[in-house]
C-alpha cells in the first residue's frame, strides 16, 4: 500500500455513496488492513505495528455554530478567535441559561478534544446528540474520537450517518475522503475531498489529501497542480511539501525539483520524526537517480 502522509498530521476524518460495507475496498490490502482495526486481531510479534489512522483535532472538528442568532453572537467571536478559554467561557454561559443547548454542549465538546480530554469531549457530544440526534457537526466529531481511539467501525458508522444527513457538509466530507486516502481507497476518497476542497481551498488537509486521491487515482498532473497552488498559500506546510516531493520523485521522476523541495523541508524543520524517515528515504532515492 502507498504509504499515505496525512495532515496530523492533518484530518480524523467515511461515506462511499454507494457502498454499504464499513470496510474500504479498493484493494485486498486495504481490506486486510480495515479488518484487523475493525475486529482487534492480534498480530504476531514479527509483524510491525499497523499505521493507525491519526487525528488532528485542530483541522477535522466542526465548530460550526448559528452565526443569525444574536445569543450565539459571543461564541461565535470566541470560536473564530480560536480563544479555546473564550469559548469555553462562552458555552458555559449559554447552557447556565438553557442546560440543553445542544450548540452550546458541542462547543464544550470540541474545547475538551482540542486540549486531549477525549472522554470529556465525548460526554458532551453524547448529551449534544440526546438533544439533536441529526446534529451533523457532533456525529462527525463524535466519529473523530472513535477514529481516534482505533474503533474503526463506530467511527465510520457515525460518518455515514453523518453523510446521509447532510452530504455538502465540509467536514463530512474532508473526514471520509481522509479515512478513504487513509485505506489507499482512492475512488471513492476523490469526490468527497474535491467538494471539501472546492468549498476550502484554504485547509491544508483538504488540499494534501485531495492530492494525494489525485496521485493515487493515475492523476497526476491534477495532483501536482492542487499541491502547487495550496502551496502558493502556504509554503511552511511539512504535509503539502512532504507530499510534492513524493509526487516529483516517486511519480513523476522530477528528482532535481524533488531534491529542492526535501531541501526547503530540512531547512524548515517542520517535519515530524515519521516525515523525517521519509524524507531521508526520498533524498537517497533522488540522489541516486540524479548520478545515473
Amino acid at each position: 500500500m502507498m504509504r499515505i502522509f496525512l495532515l496530523i498530521l492533518t484530518a480524523l476524518l467515511i461515506q462511499a455513496c454507494a457502498s454499504s460495507s464499513d470496510k474500504p475496498s479498493s484493494s485486498s490490502e486495504s481490506e486486510q488492513k480495515t479488518e484487523a482495526a475493525t475486529t482487534g486481531e492480534e498480530k504476531s510479534k514479527s509483524e510491525p505495528e499497523e499505521e493507525k489512522y491519526k487525528v488532528d483535532p485542530k483541522d477535522q472538528v466542526s465548530k460550526d455554530v448559528d452565526e443569525v442568532d444574536p445569543k450565539y453572537s459571543q461564541l461565535v467571536r470566541a470560536i473564530k478567535s480560536n480563544s479555546l478559554e473564550s469559548v469555553k467561557r462562552e458555552a458555559q454561559n449559554i447552557l447556565g441559561s438553557n442546560p440543553k443547548d445542544g450548540l452550546a454542549m458541542n462547543a464544550l465538546g470540541t474545547y475538551h478534544m482540542q486540549k486531549g480530554a477525549w472522554v470529556a469531549a465525548q460526554y458532551f457530544y453524547d448529551l449534544a446528540l440526546k438533544m439533536n440526534p441529526k446534529f451533523v457537526g457532533v456525529l462527525n466529531n463524535k466519529a473523530l474520537i472513535e477514529l481516534q481511539e482505533g474503533n474503526l467501525s463506530a467511527g465510520l458508522t457515525l460518518l455515514k450517518q453523518a453523510y446521509r444527513i447532510d452530504s455538502d457538509n465540509f467536514y463530512v466530507c474532508l473526514n471520509l475522503g481522509s479515512v478513504y486516502v487513509f485505506y489507499s481507497d482512492f475512488l471513492k476518497a476523490l469526490p468527497l475531498l474535491e467538494n471539501a476542497y472546492k468549498k476550502r481551498k484554504t485547509s491544508v488537509k483538504a488540499a494534501a489529501n485531495y492530492a494525494v486521491a489525485l496521485r493515487g487515482a493515475g492523476k497526476l498532473k491534477e495532483a501536482k497542480d492542487i499541491i502547487v497552488s495550496a502551496l502558493s498559500k502556504n509554503n511552511k506546510s511539512a504535509n503539502l511539501l512532504l507530499n510534492y516531493a513524493i509526487l516529483l520523485i516517486e511519480e513523476l521522476g522530477e528528482y532535481q525539483e524533488g531534491l529542492t523541495v526535501i531541501n526547503r523541508l530540512e531547512l524548515l524543520g517542520v517535519a515530524s520524526n515519521d516525515q523525517k524517515k521519509k524524507i531521508i528515504e526520498l533524498k537517497r532515492v533522488a540522489q541516486k537517480k540524479e548520478k545515473k
